[in-house]
């Protein structure tokens, strides 16, 4: 039981040791957060379906139609129609 007793203090003794010095935050802050928090939860799915989800499309469509591989290829129609590339 000693032995027990001893490894706890010794490990309770370097917990206290290294930890640094922890500011808590207000109740304020708290809720300032939380309000972020939920403003986030709720409209990051309409960001994601209207804003980023529309520009990653454009991009993959630029790309496929004037940035590939073959610069003869560039701007073709049927690239600008079907957003593919040529085989």
């Amino acid at each position: 039981m000693k032995k027990r007793n001893k490894i706890i203090i010794i490990i309770t003794l370097i917990i206290f040791v290294s930890c640094q010095q922890v500011y808590a935050h207000s109740i304020r802050h708290h809720l300032i957060n939380m309000g972020k928090n939920l403003v986030k939860l709720t409209f990051s799915p309409l960001y994601g379906m209207f804003i980023k989800g529309p520009k990653n499309i454009k991009e993959a469509y630029e790309y496929e139609v004037y940035g590939g591989e073959d610069p003869e290829k560039k701007g073709l129609l049927r690239k600008k129609l079907c957003g593919q590339t040529l085989s």
